[in-house]
């Protein structure tokens, strides 16, 4: 494959014509290593993608990844390992698939991804090692699922889903072994939680949910191996959690939550063993960090956390082992990254962000 610093159009292998962005990238020391590079997945044809509707999962070492057309219905991106497909997982009969309520988890080494359709039901698309499968989770009695409010994660190898109702209260989909069951995870005493605003964690092999709520602090829902707990995280001094803006990850073995607050700042919640701290991460130099755009990824062991700035490139907030630093990950040329559209994954131990761009596409800067 050919590839310059200045960008070209190239040809991978089985696909078709995808164009590169190439940037330099340094160690620490200067000296030059690999590169960041931007590539266009487009989109189904016919169709863009739609906002804030970006989720991935691994299957069979592939990355999949999940999307909300303009049609209203699911598609997926997958690597076949030489080439990137479009596929339409069309939507639940009769129904169609609500922005920015796309959630995914791996069971039983297939996987399952969850939204919440137009009927305002919870709904997972999942494979069973033939097909794809759509099948109704229905509702918390009485209620509707609120839309942009999904998370998922597995504990004690089940699948447990995370969703904010129509009552303001946090609620879980879970599958004992045999069937699925909702259970009302409440709220934090005297508030409800925020839409928007579900991060996921396990730590020490237990969920823990973090949420924003109505006071504006963060707020964490975990489990202590009997019971489901509140604890209030409070708020970076002086400040509100802004909405829309939580991502959670592991480091070292212990949870580190990052937030946008109400300065425009990055800032993260991490445990240190004994206690909980905040830290403010700041922002690229003379820029914010835009609402509704955090995404996390682990690699060679050290957290790497992405977002969106004011000036649409896609920046990057990553810890060397001894310090935070900001790096620019730019655009694709010619394009700004959307808001609120950032997923990440790992493929061959390499990181890949996918992100939708002012065209309308799918688009992923990755770690070569």
């Amino acid at each position: 494959m050919q590839v310059t610093i200045d960008g070209l159009i190239v040809m991978m292998p089985g696909h078709c014509w995808t164009r590169l962005y190439v940037r330099p990238a340094f160690h620490q020391n200067g000296d030059p290593a690999m590169t960041w590079q931007w590539s266009d997945l487009g989109t189904l044809q016919g169709r863009t993608v739609d906002p804030d509707t970006i989720a991935t999962v691994n299957y069979q070492l592939n990355p999949y990844v999940f999307v909300r057309t303009s049609d209203g219905h699911l598609s997926v991106d997958s690597w076949d390992g030489g080439k990137w497909n479009w596929s339409d997982q069309d939507t639940p009969a009769g129904r169609t698939v609500d922005p920015n309520t796309i959630a995914t988890i791996s069971y039983q080494d297939r996987p399952y991804v969850f939204v919440r359709a137009s009927d305002g039901h919870l709904w997972t698309n999942w494979w069973d090692g033939s097909r794809w499968n759509w099948s109704d989770q229905g509702m918390p009695a009485g209620r509707t699922v609120d839309p942009d409010t999904i998370a998922a994660i597995s504990y004690q190898d089940r699948p447990y889903v995370f969703v904010r109702a129509s009552d303001g209260h946090l609620w879980t989909n879970w599958w004992d072994g045999s069937r699925w069951n909702w259970s009302d995870q409440d709220t934090p005493a005297g508030r409800t939680v925020d839409p928007n605003t579900i991060a996921t964690i396990s730590y020490q092999d237990r969920p823990y949910v973090f949420v924003r709520a109505s006071d504006g602090h963060l707020w964490t829902n975990w489990w202590d191996g009997s019971k489901w707990n509140w604890s209030d995280q409070g708020t970076p001094a002086g400040r509100t959690v802004d909405p829309d803006t939580i991502a959670a990850i592991s480091y070292q073995d212990r949870p580190y939550v990052f937030v946008r607050a109400s300065d425009g700042h990055l800032w993260t919640n991490w445990w240190d063993g004994s206690k909980w701290n905040w830290s403010d991460q700041s922002t690229p130099a003379g820029r914010t960090v835009d609402p509704n755009t955090i995404a996390t990824i682990s690699y060679q062991g050290r957290p790497y956390v992405f977002v969106r700035a004011s000036d649409g490139h896609l920046w990057t907030n990553w810890w060397d082992g001894s310090k935070w630093n900001w790096s620019d990950q730019d655009t694709p040329a010619g394009r700004t990254v959307d808001p609120n559209t950032i997923a990440t994954i790992s493929y061959q131990d390499r990181p890949y962000v996918f992100v939708r761009a002012s065209d309308g596409h799918l688009w992923t800067n990755w770690w070569s």
